[in-house]
This record gives C-alpha cells, sequence and structure tokens, in this order.
C-alpha cells in the first residue's frame, strides 16, 4: 500500500510541474506577442515621424529661403545635428527592441 500511495504522489507532483510548465510556456508567448506588437508601434511610430520630419523639412525649405540669409551658420547646423541625433535614437531604439525580442 506505501508504494501505491508514494506514486500517486510522484504522479501529483507531475501533474503540477506540467501545469507550471504549460503556464509558464504560455506567459512565455504572450511575452513575445507583446515585444512583437511593441516593436511594430515602435517602427510604425519612427516611419511617420520621419515622413512628418521629412514634409516639414519640404516645407520649411521653401518658406526659409528667404529666411536662411538672415539665420547664422552656426544656428543651421545645429538645428541639423539635432535632427540627426534623434533620428539616431529611434534607430538604436528599435535596434535594441529588436535584439531584445529575438534573445
Amino acid at each position: 500500500m506505501k508504494r501505491r500511495g508514494s506514486s500517486d504522489s510522484y504522479s501529483d507532483v507531475e501533474r503540477k510541474k506540467e501545469k507550471r510548465r504549460i503556464a509558464w510556456m504560455i506567459e512565455q508567448e504572450k511575452e513575445r506577442e507583446h515585444e512583437r506588437l511593441k516593436r511594430k508601434k515602435i517602427e510604425e511610430y519612427e516611419r511617420k515621424r520621419a515622413e512628418q520630419l521629412g514634409l516639414s523639412k519640404q516645407r520649411s525649405s521653401r518658406r526659409s529661403r528667404s529666411k536662411s540669409r538672415s539665420r547664422s551658420r552656426s544656428e543651421e547646423s545645429h538645428h541639423r545635428s539635432r535632427l540627426k541625433s534623434r533620428t539616431k535614437r529611434s534607430q538604436i531604439m528599435s535596434e535594441k527592441t529588436r535584439e531584445a525580442s529575438e534573445n
């Protein structure tokens, strides 16, 4: 009788382990899906932002032709470097999210 009781407890332990394993696998899948959607949203935001910057850059370049003479060279270069750094940050951010999701 002792053996039968121990095998019952063993199978209970195995069932509990299997339940935890399945719950863990489901949780991992949810996290992967969340990261995938997050990456998709970030890429969509970056694409829209780039389009906005491109459009606003074209618009402002048309308007600022007369203003560009009054604007100093240092202000222009400062503005360009700020745009570049913002773009780099967003690219780095999307790369990091891709790397994280691959791991």
